[in-house]
């Protein structure tokens, strides 16, 4: 499965007090498997767990300050999935390039069926109009930060 040759160069551990600490896939690896998973079995709930992500990544860090794409300020509200997509960009390959553009072009659409179905399924089989154009912005911000 593409993506999966990068675990170990980019994995991080965490000490849960159980005497060991525990290797675990970085957020912005996961969020490029989840893609690539959807590309496999076509799961709303694999871009719904990468637009969780991209609401939450960095919240509440300095990072989100600040933020330029092309010498073009980011919206704030937009920066952390920026972030997430730029913290990727050594991750990606042309393979996984070419895998994942057309998936992150339909989440970046406002009118995509499939960012209306990953906003439904994030929100537990409730829609949210409000969402699923933050959804749509989110999207973009993060496929301009990986560079795809």
């Amino acid at each position: 499965m593409l993506g999966f040759n990068r675990i170990f160069e980019s994995q991080t551990t965490a000490n849960p007090g159980i005497g060991r600490a525990l290797p675990l896939v970085t957020i912005p690896l996961y969020a490029l498997l989840k893609l690539v998973a959807y590309s496999d079995r076509l799961m709303p709930r694999d871009p719904a767990g990468v637009l969780h992500c991209l609401i939450h990544y960095e919240e509440d860090s300095e990072r989100l300050y600040g933020v330029e794409h092309r010498g073009t300020l980011i919206d704030f509200d937009l920066a952390g999935a920026y972030l997430l997509g730029h913290d990727g960009q050594k991750l990606i390959d042309e393979a996984l390039t070419a895998n994942i553009r057309p998936i992150l072009e339909a989440l970046a659409d406002p009118d995509s069926p499939l960012g209306s179905s990953t906003v439904y399924e994030y929100r537990n089989g409730a829609f949210d109009e409000r969402l699923r154009t933050l959804t749509a912005r989110l999207f973009d911000a993060y496929r301009k930060g990986l560079g795809v």
